[in-house]
Order: C-alpha cells, then structure tokens, then sequence
C-alpha cells in the first residue's frame, strides 16, 4: 500500500495499487512484513498480513457467539430449574390424588413413574420445540442474510443431540428428588 502523492510523483500511477505476496513455506509473515515496511516506507508502503485481520475478525464474532450461547445457556438452566420446581409443586398439589391412588393400591415405583413420566415427556416436548423452532430461525436467517455467502445450510445434529441429552438428563435429574417425595405419601 503506498500513499497516492508517492504513487503519482515517483511511479506516475493515478490509480491505488494493492499486490498480494504469497511467501515461501517456513517464512515469518511478519518478518516478512516489517522488512517490506522497512525497505519501502519511503515510498509509503505499508504492509497488512491478511490472516491477522482475518484471525480478528473470526474472534470478534466468536466472541459474540460465545456470549449468545452463554444465554441460551443460562435459558436451558433455568428452564431446567423451572421443571423441577413445577413437579415440586405439582407433589404438593396433587397430595390427595397421590393418596387415592396409594390407597387403590398403586406401589411407591408407580407413583414416582407417574411424576417422573410426565416430566419427561413436558421436557422432551420443550427441548423437541426448541430444536425445531431454532432449525426454523437458523434457516431464515441464513436464507435472507448469508445464503450468498454460504451457499450451504448445515445442521449439527450431532451437537444438538448431545445438548438435548444432557439438557434432558439434567431435567430428570431435577424432577426425581419431588417425585421421591410423592411416593412418601401416606394412603391416609
């Protein structure tokens, strides 16, 4: 890069001139650069090693996805939360069905089946919704801003697989201490 008065005065170019170098293999890109400032400043080069500019770039916007799964995160956490404190309340409310069914002869293992099952099935329906809402919007997105871009719409079912796991094994987790109690209530 060399400024327009040195391009024009000393090699009568009117126009901006940028030349790309590719180096040798085991060169430094940057003592490349400093070399080429040195021996060409006073023709107003100046030298950017692309790959840095690019290496920022990426790590601004893996800074903001970062910070957008940090979110959603904190989201799955309290809905997780969440589950658990509704079956804690649901126990506390339903002590007199619990009780029927305990005196109709349900044992322990189905009242805690009963409680654990349909928190399963609210958790896999949100985490369900979630994946294919989110499908949705990732999908809208890419084909209204980056379709052009990036001429391919992938979907990591590997990792939302693992997420959906671990945010259902988490749900459970949270659901079976209230459960455990319902099955501590008397047929009384």
């Amino acid at each position: 890069f060399m400024s327009e008065d040195t391009a024009e005065s000393e090699f009568s170019v009117t126009e901006k001139k940028i030349h790309l170098f590719t180096l040798k293999e085991g060169a430094d890109d940057q003592d490349v650069a400093n070399d080429l400032k040195r021996v060409l400043l006073k023709y107003g080069m100046y030298t950017v090693i692309i790959s840095d500019i690019i290496e920022e770039i990426l790590e601004a916007q893996n800074a903001f996805f970062n910070l957008f799964n940090a979110f959603l995160s904190l989201g799955l956490i309290i809905g997780i939360i969440g589950l658990g404190i509704i079956t804690l309340r649901a126990v506390y409310e339903r002590r007199h069905e619990i009780g029927m069914m305990r005196a109709i002869g349900f044992k322990r293992r189905a009242v805690l089946l009963a409680f654990v099952s349909e928190s399963t099935f609210i958790a896999l329906s949100g985490i369900i919704l979630g994946t294919v809402m989110g499908v949705i919007l990732g999908w809208n997105l890419w084909r209204e801003e980056v379709s052009e871009d990036l001429p391919l719409f992938g979907i990591p079912f590997s990792r939302i697989l693992i997420v959906g796991g671990i945010a259902l094994g988490f749900a459970l987790l949270s659901c079976i201490p209230p459960s455990r109690m319902a099955t501590k209530v008397s047929p009384a």
